[in-house]
């Protein structure tokens, strides 16, 4: 896999000289935390962190950008505003609009949410609540259609097996497609042009299936 970026090749610098990954120093840090928001602004060449919790139910809403620069990564918190506290939402990096999305989560009060919201690299920008409400699922680009496709998750009363599309709006797809599930993974596959499910969370079990999406339809591609 090629890595490009100061980012990247900081990072790949230090691990062939048997340093290991940039060294990441004491503070400023986000601290440990899971079910946070964590991707990649190939844009600006830096890692974007949003929210997640230090301990179960205790969601936070901070922002930190982590970057390397001398060889060295290092973190920075973004001082204002932003979405909710929140942890699991879905994120994607969109390449038209040049920023990060993030969708959803599980809000602080517990509940589900159906907010979007977009960052450019200095701010976060509201785009407003929807119909669509998930937590725990995922979203990828698609370069093809400049659209973002969503899956699965958990709307608050049960697991989701719904798709979604979002080109300024969401707007659900009315198609079959991979059983309910969520905390699966989904990835981008530019060379088949399709994004790729794999795995996933049900309530009475996990899953070992493959599916992938073409922009029209989901087809079984491996797995039991």
């Amino acid at each position: 896999m090629r890595t490009t970026g100061v980012f990247g090749l900081a990072l790949l610098a230090l691990a062939s000289a048997g340093c290991g990954p940039a060294p990441v120093p004491e503070e400023p840090h986000p601290g440990p935390r899971w079910g946070h928001a964590f991707v990649y602004d190939p844009l600006r060449d830096n890692v974007v962190l949003f929210g997640g919790a230090p301990r179960r139910g205790e969601y936070r809403g901070d922002t930190w950008i982590l970057s390397a620069t001398g060889g060295e990564a290092r973190w920075r918190l973004h001082d204002g505003p932003g979405p909710g506290a929140r942890g699991f939402a879905a994120t994607a990096f969109h390449p038209e609009r040049g920023t990060v999305m993030l969708h959803g989560g599980r809000g602080a009060d517990g509940s589900t949410l159906t907010d979007t919201w977009e960052w450019d690299g200095a701010s976060w920008r509201s785009l407003g609540a929807s119909e669509y409400r998930a937590d725990h699922h995922r979203m990828v680009h698609l370069p093809e259609s400049g659209s973002l496709v969503a899956f699965g998750g958990w709307d608050g009363d049960g697991v989701l097996g719904s798709t979604w599309s979002w080109d300024g709006v969401w707007t659900q797809v009315d198609i079959d497609g991979p059983p309910p599930r969520s905390a699966f993974g989904l990835a981008y596959d530019p060379g088949r042009r399709r994004a790729v499910l794999h795995g996933g969370l049900w309530i009475n079990g996990q899953y070992a299936d493959v599916w992938e999406w073409d922009g029209v339809a989901w087809r079984p591609v491996g797995g039991p």
